[in-house]
Parts: structure tokens; C-alpha cells; sequence
């Protein structure tokens, strides 16, 4: 019963009047309320309500199916003829044999009734409620639509909000660093190129922060990187990382940023002293196509870490956000090394 009730309450609030509609049944009723006055021997008001009700009901039914996506357009055809067999016959049972004294008054009281001209004048009734049920219909898509419209508009206006959010963080910790540094640079010269490097990456990181379907050109992220990597070197003593481009020839563009959860995860899990096994982080090229391998050696200690899967999680959606189908990012773990492979396919209209 809670389910029915449920069924209900949705039904209801996906299908709530509108004020427009509200008159228009007022307006219904008073005029069949005229009609029904002008006729010699005029039906009881509870009689016309009845009528006026079996009305609506046929015609908002009509509404559902029309409404109704996922339904093929055989199967409409189908519910609409079996609905039309229903009511027909309905409407016979509720004029013709339970209040006969009223039947006739429907068509002509001199009339005589035959199945045919029956059958006509309720297919005629029922094409003009199809006719009410489809404009109500699309008056309903209208809105729908309306209220999807909204609700993306908003979604987007909170997302940017947080992107912005986002921004101040970088940019505020960038402009806090310049002044460390200006005072480093008149008591410790140690201090000094790490806080230059890493002022030089987090001025890369404000000025995309915020900008998340900004591409950049391939160059400038590989510099972000290496940028990056010196930073990673500051912070770890002894830090072997290398990153390559093997060719900056075809004009590329990337998503930026794209370096930092590679490179982090590669730093926090991985074996960053070892001059035989590196970091690495390659770009390979062609013309209509980029791959990027991140490559560590496994740090068993670390290993036994559980990573959060944050910064590769957050880099998946961005792929797909921005390229879709033409971006795909692949994770070789054999135990001793772990590799993430990146490809992006670039579409040859672009004339890239």
C-alpha cells in the first residue's frame, strides 16, 4: 500500500497542474453545464461531472502514453486501440444500461440508435481527446525540458563556483611563497631554488585552476613536468626522474595538469633513488595521436599502503570529460613495475 502511495505522490508531482489547466477544466464544465441546459429534458449536474470526469480520465491516460519514451510506436498504437475498445464500451454500459432515460440525449432524441453511427460519434469524441492529450503532452515535454534546462544551468553555475574555490587555494599559497622567497633570499640562499621551483609550478597550477576543458599546447605541459620533477628533486634527496619529449614537432595540445597525479603517485609509491630503474615520464607523438607512459618501480615498503586512487580517479573523468571515446587510460601492475599508459587520439579535422 506505502508503494501505491509512493506510485501516487510521483505520478502527481511529474504531472502537477498548472494554472492553465486548472481554468481550462472550469471552463469545460461550465460549458457542458450550458449545453446540458439547452437540451429538453437536461441531465442531473452529477450526471454531467460523471461524463466530464470519464473525460479527463481518457484524456490524461492518453497524456501517459504519449509521454511514455520507452514505448515503441506499435505498442502505443495497440494501448490507444484497446483504451478506445474500453471506453467505448464503458460509456455504452454507463449511458445505455444503467441510465438509459439518459443515453439517447447524447446523440439526437429523434434519433435512432445503431451500432455504426454509435461506434462514429465515440471515435470522433476520441480523436479530439487524442488531439487535447497531445497538445497537454507537449506542453508537459515543454517543461520538462524547461526544468532540465534549469537544472544543468545550475549545475554548471555550482561547478564553476567550485572550480573557482579551487583557484584560490594555489593562488593564494603562489603569492604567500613569493614572499617566503623574498625573504629567503635576504637570510638562506639554500632556500632559495626550491622555493623558485615551486613557485614556478604553482603559478602554472593557478593560472588552469578553474579552466577544466582549457587545453594547452603539448609543450607547455612537458615543461610543467620537468618543472615538477625538479620540485620532486628538492624534496627527496637523490630523486631519479626523468621526463621526455620525443617530439615537439606536431603541435599538439593537451588538457593541463595532466603530469601532477601521474608523477605524485609515481613519487609516493615508487622507487625514486634508484639510478638503474628511474621515474619516467615518456610523450610519444604521431600525427594523429598521443601516448604518455609514466613508469616506476614498485616500492615494496609502500606498496602495502593503500592508495586512496584519488589523483588517477580525477584524471579518468577529466580524459572522458574532455575527449570522450578518443581517450583511454590503461594501468600495467606485474608487481614490480607500475606503469600507466595514456592514449588520445586527436580528430584529423582539426588539422592538428
Amino acid at each position: 500500500m506505502k508503494k501505491l502511495q509512493n506510485k501516487v505522490w510521483i505520478f502527481l508531482k511529474r504531472h502537477k497542474f498548472g494554472s492553465y489547466q486548472v481554468l481550462y477544466w472550469i471552463f469545460y464544465f461550465l460549458m457542458t453545464m450550458v449545453k446540458n441546459n439547452d437540451l429538453k429534458k437536461p441531465w442531473p449536474w452529477w450526471g454531467v461531472l460523471i461524463i466530464d470526469a470519464m473525460v479527463f480520465i481518457m484524456i490524461y491516460t492518453i497524456v501517459l502514453i504519449f509521454r511514455k519514451a520507452s514505448l515503441a510506436l506499435h505498442k502505443r498504437l495497440v494501448i490507444l486501440i484497446t483504451l478506445f475498445i474500453a471506453y467505448t464500451f464503458l460509456y455504452y454500459y454507463l449511458i445505455f444500461v444503467k441510465l438509459p432515460e439518459y443515453g439517447i440525449r447524447i446523440f439526437n432524441e429523434a434519433a435512432v440508435f445503431t451500432w455504426p453511427g454509435y461506434l462514429f460519434l465515440m471515435f470522433v469524441y476520441y480523436f479530439h481527446s487524442m488531439i487535447e492529450a497531445g497538445l497537454l503532452a507537449a506542453i508537459y515535454r515543454v517543461r520538462g525540458e524547461e526544468k532540465e534546462k534549469r537544472k544543468a544551468q545550475d549545475k554548471y553555475h555550482q561547478a564553476q563556483l567550485q572550480f573557482l574555490m579551487a583557484q584560490l587555494s594555489p593562488h593564494f599559497t603562489y603569492n604567500f611563497d613569493n614572499k617566503v622567497l623574498a625573504i629567503a633570499t635576504r637570510t638562506s640562499q639554500e632556500l632559495v631554488k626550491p622555493l623558485e621551483q615551486r613557485a614556478k609550478v604553482l603559478r602554472y597550477v593557478t593560472e588552469h585552476a578553474g579552466k577544466f576543458t582549457l587545453e594547452v599546447p603539448l609543450k607547455e605541459e612537458v615543461d610543467y613536468a620537468q618543472k615538477l620533477a625538479a620540485a620532486y628533486g628538492f624534496a627527496h634527496s637523490g630523486t631519479q626522474l626523468n621526463v621526455r619529449l620525443h617530439d615537439d614537432r606536431l603541435g599538439h595540445t593537451i588538457i593541463p595538469m595532466l603530469s601532477s597525479p601521474l608523477l605524485e603517485n609515481a613519487c609516493e609509491y615508487g622507487i625514486y633513488w634508484d639510478a638503474e630503474n628511474p621515474i619516467t615520464l615518456n610523450f610519444y607523438g604521431t600525427a594523429n595521436s598521443l601516448r604518455i607512459v609514466c613508469r616506476n618501480k614498485i616500492n615494496p615498503i609502500q606498496s602495502h599502503h593503500k592508495s586512496t586512487g584519488i589523483g588517477l580517479s580525477n584524471l579518468r573523468k577529466r580524459l572522458k570529460l574532455v575527449y570522450g571515446a578518443r581517450a583511454t587510460l590503461k594501468i600495467v601492475n606485474d608487481g614490480v613495475f607500475y606503469e600507466v599508459n595514456i592514449n588520445i587520439y586527436y580528430e584529423e579535422k582539426t588539422n592538428r
